[in-house]
C-alpha cells in the first residue's frame, strides 16, 4: 500500500511504499507509535523506523491513499481514505505539549482586570493571536514597554 506522506506541513511530500496490506494494518502500527518526532525530522525514516520499502518525493497528494502527517507529537496524524483521523500512542495536545496556554490565559485575565503584566509572556506564546481579547492584552503589553 502506499502512503501519501506531509513532512512539517508541506516542507518535503512523500510517497511511502509500505509492507501493510490494509488501511487497517496501518492504523494499528500507527497507534502503537510512541514518538513521532523522527519521522517529522525526515520522513524517511519511515522506511528505517517503520514498516516500509521505499519513499520517494512526489508534488502533492495521492489520489486514494491515507495520509500520514508528520512533524511533531501533537500535529502528526493519519488520516484515513474513509476520513477517519488516527492519533499516535505518543500524541499530545498543543497546549500539553508547548506548555504555554495556561501562562496566557493567566497574562489575559489580569489585562482585564487592569494590571500590569510582563510583556515577554505573550511573545513566547504561538497562540496568543486566537485568543478573545488579544486586544486588551497587546495594549497592556505596549504600555509596560513604554514606561
Amino acid at each position: 500500500m502506499v502512503v501519501f506522506v506531509d513532512e512539517e506541513f508541506g516542507y518535503r511530500l512523500y510517497a511511502w511504499e509500505t509492507n501493510f496490506q490494509t488501511e487497517q494494518e496501518l492504523a494499528a502500527w500507527w497507534r502503537e507509535v510512541q514518538d513521532a518526532e523522527p519521522f517529522g525530522a525526515n520522513a524517511k525514516a519511515l522506511a528505517r523506523l517503520g514498516k516500509g520499502k521505499v519513499i520517494k518525493r512526489v508534488e502533492g497528494p495521492i489520489k486514494g491513499a491515507p495520509t500520514l502527517s508528520v512533524h511533531w507529537n501533537c500535529d502528526s496524524d493519519l488520516r484515513l481514505t474513509s476520513g477517519e483521523v488516527v492519533l499516535h500512542a505518543g500524541h499530545v495536545s498543543t497546549e500539553a505539549y508547548f506548555g504555554e496556554v495556561d501562562e496566557v490565559q493567566e497574562a489575559l485575565e489580569r489585562a482585564e482586570r487592569g494590571e500590569t503584566i510582563d510583556p515577554r509572556t505573550l511573545f513566547d506564546a504561538s497562540s496568543v493571536q486566537e485568543l478573545e481579547n488579544w486586544e486588551a492584552v497587546r495594549a497592556a503589553a505596549l504600555s509596560e514597554m513604554e514606561e
